[in-house]
């Protein structure tokens, strides 16, 4: 399951629509790491302060950075994601770093496709 198609990264901005008919939806991404969790809940505070403009956020993915990530990282994955309407929690995969888009992905990327597709998050 490859989506190089389904998705892009905003880089440091949110890809707002300029149509209030049309709303961006958006999927907050982060790596479970300290500094990853901060900024993701600086972002679902600015979501939640109506600074996103005319957009759906549809919920968070939170990448693990490790095989066996620690258990306080993955409580604050839980913490923080809980402010979001979906928490994707997702395995570390090997070699991602290096190879962009594996040939297979873990079952919990299809499971974050399939709740977004539900939403009708993806076209």
């Amino acid at each position: 399951m490859s989506a190089r198609d389904r998705y892009a990264d905003a880089g440091r901005g949110l890809p707002v629509s300029a149509d209030p008919r049309l709303p961006s939806r958006v999927v907050l991404c982060a790596m479970c790491t300290g500094r990853g969790l901060e900024a993701l809940r600086a972002l679902l505070a600015d979501w939640n302060a109506g600074l996103f403009g005319q957009t759906i956020l549809m919920g968070v993915a939170v990448t693990m950075p490790l095989p066996k990530t620690p258990r306080e990282l993955r409580k604050g994955a839980l913490l923080v994601g809980s402010a979001a309407p979906a928490l994707w929690r997702l395995p570390f995969i090997r070699g991602l770093d290096l190879d962009g888009f594996p040939e297979t992905y873990p079952r919990a990327y299809a499971r974050m496709l399939k709740d977004l597709e539900a939403a009708g998050g993806t076209a």
